[in-house]
């Protein structure tokens, strides 16, 4: 009699894969794999109009030399960095520091941000936020400065 009551793990998912085929044969429609879902957007401004910035774009728009900006991208790469996964790609360390530049130096909304960096708005919120708390963590240190 013991035999009969045992069910297996084998047997459970036999028995919903032919439960949820008859359900959708019944209403007809089928299992659809669920998919990653990522909203889109461009960052043509960052990608093409900002290389194209002379030092005097640069000061003016973020409030730093060209150099100025390479030597803390240099210097944040440890503590900002991060690696791309499966799912999506991460925002490199010069992106992230020019977000929180452009933050910081005009105030914008995360939203105007976002937009022009091709970015979501909790992005940029990360963004900022991470910027200032690396550059409060190795500016104490004396090593950014």
């Amino acid at each position: 009699m013991d035999m009969f009551r045992r069910r297996t793990a084998e047997d459970d998912e036999r028995y919903h894969a032919q439960r949820t085929a008859m359900i959708c044969e019944y209403y007809g429609t089928c299992h659809v794999p669920r998919s990653l879902w990522v909203n889109n957007r461009t960052s043509a401004w960052w990608e093409k109009v900002v290389p194209t910035y002379t030092n005097v774009h640069l000061i003016k728009d973020f409030r730093m030399s060209k150099g100025s900006f390479q030597l803390l991208c240099i210097r944040l790469e440890a503590t900002l960095g991060r690696r791309n996964t499966n799912y999506r790609e991460c925002v490199p360390v010069p992106k992230k520091i020019a977000i929180a530049l452009w933050k910081l130096a005009t105030n914008s909304e995360y939203r105007t941000i976002s937009h022009l960096f091709g970015v979501g708005r909790y992005t940029v919120c990360c963004c900022v936020q991470e910027f200032c708390s690396s550059v409060v963590t190795l500016g104490g240190d004396g090593v950014i400065f």
